[in-house]
């Protein structure tokens, strides 16, 4: 029981800080929020999206660009 409620715990910790962090992405590019809003089939690919970038777990699988990389002037 007490491993059920710790899964609980933890994914309800995960899921409402990815909320979180997907409302606050939007509302900083307010032109993707209103393409999703114009278009609401562009939605599963958008939650897609923003799971890759907004990872919000700090230990796991570590990200490698395959070739050079620039993303607001710093080179990778």
């Amino acid at each position: 029981m007490a491993v059920a409620q710790l899964l609980i715990a933890a994914g309800l910790d995960t899921t409402s800080n990815m909320i979180g962090l997907a409302c606050a992405m939007l509302l900083r590019h307010p032109e993707q929020f209103a393409a999703l809003r114009a278009d609401p089939a562009l939605i599963p690919s958008s939650v897609d999206e923003l799971l890759r970038i907004l990872t919000i777990v700090q230990h796991g699988t570590a990200r490698r660009a395959w070739r050079p990389a620039t993303s607001r002037s710093a080179a990778y």
